[in-house]
């Protein structure tokens, strides 16, 4: 489901600017997984559902690790 991008409802902008990368993700996976993506998707520290959530800080291929 996350490789086909299958009902995924979250987009990252994941890296660096020359090496970022837009990788989508199911909320409630990764809610029910850790409480720190519970509250930035659900509690105190969500943001509107629109909006991509960007992650400068870590390259495209460990999020992506991180996720599987």
């Amino acid at each position: 489901m996350l490789e086909n991008e299958i009902a995924c409802d979250v987009t990252f902008l994941v890296g660096a600017d020359s090496s970022a990368r837009r990788i989508s993700a199911h909320k409630y996976i990764l809610a029910s997984r850790s409480p720190v993506f519970f509250a930035m998707l659900f509690g105190n520290l969500a943001k509107d559902n629109n909006e991509t959530i960007v992650v400068p800080d870590i390259s495209p291929d460990a999020f992506m690790a991180m996720l599987r």
